[in-house]
């Protein structure tokens, strides 16, 4: 059996050692974050983010439905979080129960996706130590508990920088990645960076990537050849394209009322 995640062979023996550590991961989860998000806490910076920028975008874009205005609303960031869950208040329920339990699927999803690319390394129970300061973190808290696009952009961005950095390139690997960050970029334009890793290790499947050194190129044996670079292409460029298309809409590289704040 492979692993999607890290294409090794899942020993018998390791398969429910890793069981076992991605399910207390995911305890630990639960336990610090899902109580807070059931008793609706507030007092901190993210839950003031929530109250007077993403909930009201969502709303308004429930409103809006099926055509909201992506050319100018309350938040600087790209409209997928907030498209994403406006479907859900429109179709299943506006809850901000059911917003923040949604949100906090991206955060769990994040830490399970790190502790997966650390188990690649450290495949036993010191990867739990490893892991520990990401859910440690207020910032990661912050995010998981209230509705902030942080933890929801990183998903795509660990998804993608992960796979290009830890696995040998393929051309649908590359199409993967490039796939990943194009979710990241629609949810913040800021991510666009995860485009430079994947588009090097898509570079590294063509001729030139034997003229690259050592420690990136991987085995001498690995196939190279142009049209295993050109396959994967249009997705590897496609998160370009949607910054590019937001800043057309926008005028800029975040919606007009944020133009002046961000650009001082």
């Amino acid at each position: 059996m492979t692993s999607e995640a890290d294409g090794r062979p899942a020993s018998g023996k390791g398969a429910p050692r890793r069981a076992a550590i991605v399910a207390i991961a995911i305890i630990i989860f639960a336990i610090l974050v899902w109580p807070l998000v059931l008793t609706g806490a507030r007092g901190t910076s993210e839950a003031w983010d929530q109250r007077r920028y993403h909930r009201p975008v969502i709303d308004t874009m429930i409103e809006q439905w099926p055509r909201p205005d992506l050319a100018d609303y309350d938040s600087a960031t790209t409209p997928g979080y907030h498209l994403l869950l406006a479907l859900i208040g429109k179709y299943i329920s506006p809850s901000a129960i059911v917003f923040q339990f949604t949100g906090s699927l991206f955060s769990l999803a994040l830490l399970l996706v790190v502790l997966r690319w650390v188990l690649r390394r450290v495949g036993d129970w010191r990867a739990l130590a490893l892991i520990a300061p990401l859910p440690a973190s207020s910032y990661f808290l912050g995010g998981a508990i209230w509705l902030t696009t942080d933890n929801a952009g990183w998903l795509f961005a660990a998804l993608a920088l992960g796979g290009s950095a830890m696995l040998a390139p393929t051309p649908g690997r590359a199409a993967r990645w490039g796939l990943y960050v194009t979710l990241g970029v629609f949810i913040r334009q800021i991510h666009l960076w995860v485009m430079a890793p994947v588009g090097l290790a898509t570079l590294l499947m063509s001729p030139a990537g034997a003229a690259a050194p050592r420690l990136l190129r991987g085995p001498d044996d690995q196939p190279r050849a142009w049209g295993r670079f050109l396959s994967p292409l249009p997705l590897v460029i496609a998160p370009l394209i949607v910054v590019i298309v937001f800043a057309l809409l926008w005028g800029g590289l975040v919606p007009p009322a944020y133009a002046q704040q961000h650009a001082s």
